[in-house]
């Protein structure tokens, strides 16, 4: 029997157990062996540390399935799968559960020498190499990074090697601004950025 972590309500949570389906057309089933917890928007869903009416309560309803970066080994595939095969270690956007059928174009096979543990942060540094990307940092530029949590480190990483010219990070943690300093960043400011923005 399959088991999955659920958020039940405020401050809630449960181990579940379900029975997983059969994959279907362009699908693998994968029985995983790692999953990332994001201390940021779990956290905040876990605890309901928002407002009524945002984005967040529009987004966050109970029961909730937590979870977004999966590791696991490939042990079904559907009909029509070509591009993985069975004992297959691959990365995947699923929740913390010890079994998932996904699609197999959005599975991404795991190179040699990559522990399942390094792989499940394949999740976070894509959000934090797409927010590079859409940034479009030039050489010479001057960069802001707002929050040093792991996106925030990543993307400051993204913009140093990006060459931008000075990169400036706040955060209100000092520990944070510790790491954003030894990855690059030329200045901190240790305040929440209400207080920063002059």
């Amino acid at each position: 029997m399959a088991k999955r972590i659920i958020f039940t309500g405020k401050a809630e949570v449960t181990l579940e157990q379900f029975d997983p389906r059969s994959p279907g057309e362009g699908e693998v089933r994968i029985a995983t062996s790692c999953t990332l917890m994001s201390t940021g928007t779990e956290n905040i869903v876990f605890n309901r540390l928002f407002e009524a009416g945002t984005g967040w309560d529009r987004w966050v309803s109970y029961p909730f399935k937590p979870g977004y970066s999966a590791v696991g080994v490939v042990t079904e595939l559907g009909s029509g799968v070509t591009n993985l095969t069975v004992g297959q270690r691959v990365v995947c956007r699923q929740t913390h559960a010890s079994e998932h059928v996904s699609e197999a174009l959005k599975c991404y096979p795991v190179p040699e020498g990559i522990s399942d543990e390094d792989a499940s942060w394949f999740a976070l540094a894509k959000i934090a190499a797409m927010g590079a990307r859409v940034a479009d940092v030039r050489l010479g530029e001057r960069v802001v990074v707002i929050g040093a949590g792991p996106i925030g480190q990543m993307a400051l990483r993204w913009a140093a090697a990006a060459g931008a010219g000075q990169l400036i990070v706040v955060d209100p943690f000092a520990a944070r601004l510790g790491l954003a300093t030894s990855g690059g960043a030329d200045h901190v400011i240790g305040r929440p950025i209400g207080e920063a923005i002059e």
